[in-house]
């Protein structure tokens, strides 16, 4: 497991940009943005006009694919991030016929910030907090490889062709609109509260065989046996509440994507690695909280302005450390704002977040094309 060392004190303060070079832009909710360009002939394009991007492309050039990956926060702490394997993930299209080059890759707008905390907290003339916020998760792809900023790189597939690199960016835009948010946590149930439950209901189980059979030593040893089963099979179990929404899962979903349009897997010694952010519940469920409830968005705002100071009184602390020391100054309750929801839950005490770079699989077996969905005006 890696731990991430974060300078809340001066992340507070700092984390304005994203962690790649961009254009500012004004941002409306349907994400609907022109292009516009960084220098002579290099242009970016976002949600609405990446089809349009496409006509660019030949239907016989053949593209070399490579995971890409830049340190977080490149625009503000430099190569600072790497160390932690704290990374920026995207896609590189390499055009072996000379035709253009494509980078395309899923961040946060307007900050990396905006998708932590509140744009505004005010206490209306009724006494009540309303909370606003500001963050979006953007597709953008370019004609352009900033071989400086993303300085690592791995070939996943070849002999993609113009046609189905095409098809992929007619994909693009139904995924950026089914994500419009950038959500850096997986939530999913705690293995340890899930093996304490099975292990007290077989445990209840070996009582009454005990009480009720003391000769039958053979269904005890039975029980005995799926209490280990158990034991090991508690991951298995696992609930998964919300997924995340990230620059590396919008990049494992287009391994997804190309491999089904039949891209050809590289050899490689081992999956490429990601990084992957998990919130674990300690019992019951995430729960929509009703945010028209004064009560509710009073605790709601109450929590993101103590999790603000929380932040700043962080330096030179663990990410793991710090949240720690959250889950008991909130005792263990917690909230997430996710696609215009807010989620209230109770953390583990025990083991509340992990951090970790790991590899993940990209995809094998079978391919099945009509899967993909496509918007109907870009062919």
């Amino acid at each position: 497991m890696i731990e991430y060392y974060i300078y809340f004190s001066s992340l507070s303060n700092n984390l304005k940009h994203l962690s790649k070079p961009i254009i500012k832009r004004n941002v409306d909710k349907t994400i609907s943005i022109g292009y516009k360009s960084y220098n002579d002939g290099i242009y970016s394009f976002t949600y609405d006009n990446i089809c349009s991007f496409k006509n660019s492309i030949g239907d016989q050039d053949v593209y070399e694919l490579y995971y890409v990956q830049a340190p977080l926060l490149y625009a503000t702490y430099g190569n600072l991030f790497e160390k932690i394997n704290a990374y920026h993930s995207g896609i590189v299209l390499y055009n072996k016929n000379g035709g253009p080059n494509i980078t395309i890759d899923y961040y946060a707008i307007p900050s990396f910030e905006a998708t932590l905390f509140p744009k505004s907290i005010i206490k209306n003339s009724q006494g009540n907090y309303d909370l606003s916020w500001d963050t979006y998760g953007l597709i953008e792809v370019s004609n352009y490889i900033n071989e400086t900023y993303w300085n690592k790189r791995q070939l996943i597939m070849y002999d993609l062709s113009g046609t189905q690199i095409k098809q992929y960016l007619c994909w693009v835009p139904i995924y950026n609109k089914t994500h419009t948010f950038y959500n850096l946590f997986n939530i999913e149930s705690d293995s340890l509260s899930i093996s304490n439950n099975n292990n007290n209901n077989n445990n209840n189980n070996n009582n009454n065989n005990n009480n009720n059979n003391n000769n039958n030593n053979n269904n005890n040893n039975n029980n005995n046996n799926n209490n280990n089963n158990n034991n090991n099979n508690s991951s298995e179990n696992k609930i998964i509440y919300k997924n995340s929404s990230t620059c590396d899962d919008f990049v494992w979903e287009s391994f997804d994507v190309l491999y089904k349009l039949g891209g050809t897997i590289a050899s490689v010694q081992s999956d490429p690695q990601r990084d992957d952010i998990k919130l674990f519940i300690s019992n019951g469920e995430i729960k929509i909280v009703d945010y028209n409830n004064p009560i509710k968005r009073n605790q709601i705002a109450t929590f993101y302005n103590e999790l603000k100071d929380f932040a700043n009184l962080g330096k030179n602390k663990t990410a793991l450390e710090i949240f720690h020391e959250l889950i008991t100054f909130f005792n263990g309750y917690f909230y997430c704002y996710i696609d215009n929801e807010y989620y209230e839950m109770k953390l583990s005490k025990q083991n509340p977040i992990s951090f970790t770079y790991l590899p993940s699989p990209i995809p094998i077996g079978k391919r099945n094309f009509n899967e993909i969905k496509k918007l109907g005006f870009c062919k």
